[in-house]
């Protein structure tokens, strides 16, 4: 018989000191986490455009573990002046998740919102 100090803690229980993960809205990998959240141009969130005209809200972060780049880096069409660009997928499950940046040795994911969850 155990008593509480031997209680093992319960599966589900969450540890307060770990950051909320976020993951790919499809099949639930993880891709990065909150404490990677981080602001661009004095923005983490950006509502951004492509040349077909679509609209991606898209949020940055610093790391992206669970994040597939792939690609030729390109600048042409970048939403962040002097900043490359390469696609970025889940790491899982192929769906399209966002963006990697790179400028020098420097470098950032911006991820769809939408296709991030909890």
């Amino acid at each position: 018989m155990l008593d509480e100090a031997d209680e093992e803690p319960e599966e589900d229980s969450v540890d307060a000191d770990e950051p909320e993960r976020l993951r790919c809205s499809t099949c639930r990998h993880p891709i990065t986490d909150e404490r990677a959240r981080f602001a661009m141009n004095g923005d983490h969130r950006h509502v951004c455009v492509n040349p077909s005209g679509i609209p991606y809200d898209i949020a940055c972060f610093r790391e992206a573990p669970g994040l597939r780049v792939f690609g030729p880096r390109t600048e042409a069409f970048t939403w962040f002046e002097g900043w490359g660009w390469q696609m970025g997928e889940c790491a899982e499950c192929g769906a399209h998740l966002g963006w990697w940046f790179t400028r020098g040795e420097s470098s950032f994911a911006g991820l769809i919102a939408r296709r991030l969850v909890e």
